[in-house]
C-alpha cells in the first residue's frame, strides 16, 4: 500500500514520524529509515499536518510541489539525509512553516530564491553541510527568522547585503567556517567590509 492511501483514514493526523532520534550525547535512541525519494502526491490527505520528521533517512533531492497541500506544516526536519540541492520551489507552498532543520546533508550552494516565501519562519539550520557559497540575498524575506545555523561549512566569504532583511534575527551561528572577509554592520544599519 502505499503512503498516501495509507494516511486516507486519517485526515486528523497532526504529525507524522519517519525519522531518528538521539540523545544529547548523540547515542541512537531510534533509527531512521531508507527513504530515499519522496514521491509526488505523499501527503495528500495529510492536509492537517503540523509536524513532520524525515530526519536519519537516505533522501537525496527535493524536487519541486513535493510538500504541495501542507498548508498547516510548522516544522520540517530534513536533518541527516543525503540532500545535495534545493529546487527553488520547495518550499514555496509552506507559508505556516516557523522551523526548516537542514543540518548534516550535502548542500553545496544556496540559491537566491530556496527560501522564498517563508515569512513565518523562526529557525533554519544549514549548519554541517558543504556550504562554499550564498548567493546575494538568499536569506531576504525571511523577516520572522531568529536563528540562522550556518555552522561547519566551507564558507570563506560573506556578501555584503547576506543579511539584509533579517530584522527578527537574534541569533546568527558562523563557527567552523574558513571566513575571510565578514561584513561589519555599523549603528546606522549600513555595512562595511572587515577582514579578520
Amino acid at each position: 500500500m502505499q503512503l498516501p492511501e495509507l494516511l486516507k483514514p486519517l485526515p486528523k493526523l497532526e504529525e507524522l514520524l519517519f525519522g531518528g532520534k538521539a540523545d544529547e550525547r548523540g547515542t541512537i535512541i531510534v533509527q531512521g529509515n531508507l527513504l530515499r525519494l519522496l514521491p509526488e502526491k505523499w501527503f495528500l490527505y495529510a492536509k492537517q499536518l503540523k509536524i513532520l520528521d524525515l530526519s536519519d533517512n537516505k533522501l537525496e533531492k527535493l524536487p519541486a510541489h513535493r510538500f504541495q497541500g501542507l498548508n498547516f506544516l510548522q516544522t520540517l526536519d530534513l536533518r541527516t539525509n543525503h540532500i545535495s540541492q534545493i529546487s527553488e520551489e520547495t518550499f514555496a507552498v509552506l507559508r505556516s512553516l516557523e522551523t526548516l532543520d537542514l543540518g548534516f546533508n550535502q548542500i553545496s550552494q544556496i540559491s537566491t530564491e530556496a527560501f522564498a516565501g517563508l515569512t513565518s519562519l523562526k529557525f533554519l539550520n544549514l549548519g554541517s553541510n558543504q556550504i562554499s557559497q550564498i548567493i546575494g540575498q538568499s536569506f531576504a524575506g525571511l523577516t520572522s527568522l531568529e536563528t540562522l545555523d550556518l555552522e561547519a561549512n566551507s564558507i570563506s566569504q560573506l556578501s555584503d547585503d547576506l543579511f539584509a532583511g533579517l530584522v527578527a534575527l537574534r541569533v546568527l551561528k558562523l563557527r567552523g567556517n574558513p571566513l575571510l572577509h565578514v561584513p561589519a554592520v555599523c549603528h546606522d544599519g549600513r555595512v562595511h567590509g572587515s577582514n579578520y
